[in-house]
């Protein structure tokens, strides 16, 4: 993958960034580490961070909610969002399109934090 790569996945991050406005986060950071991105989105107790990058180059998302943190396979541990996540699959067309990717995983988020907000603490 190239730097192309990365430039796509942060403007796809950008473009879905008003599904999170719509959540009440904020843009926090961007970090570039070689071939590696990570952008935050904050809100009061939560953060979300959406990784791209080396070495299977997938978008990657980790939800913190105080000391707690949620991986994509931590998510699928919760019956409700495993079940919303195989009655909603992402379907990859014909080409890869990283905003694709993103859009679906904001969806994942928007359906997943009440779930996770309000859990207790040995989810």
């Amino acid at each position: 993958m190239s730097t192309a790569a990365q430039e796509s996945f942060i403007a796809s991050v950008k473009e879905a960034s008003s599904l999170l406005t719509e959540m009440e986060f904020t843009h926090h950071s961007t970090i570039r580490k070689g071939y590696s991105t990570y952008i935050d989105y904050k809100r009061k107790g939560t953060m979300i961070t959406f990784m791209f990058g080396p070495s299977d180059w997938h978008v990657e998302i980790q939800i913190i909610i105080g000391a707690r943190k949620y991986a994509f396979k931590d998510l699928l541990q919760i019956p409700s969002i495993h079940h919303w996540v195989s009655s909603n699959r992402y379907e990859q067309r014909n080409k890869r399109i990283i905003k694709d990717e993103i859009i679906w995983f904001t969806k994942l988020i928007q359906f997943a934090l009440p779930k996770i907000e309000n859990a207790p603490d040995k989810i």
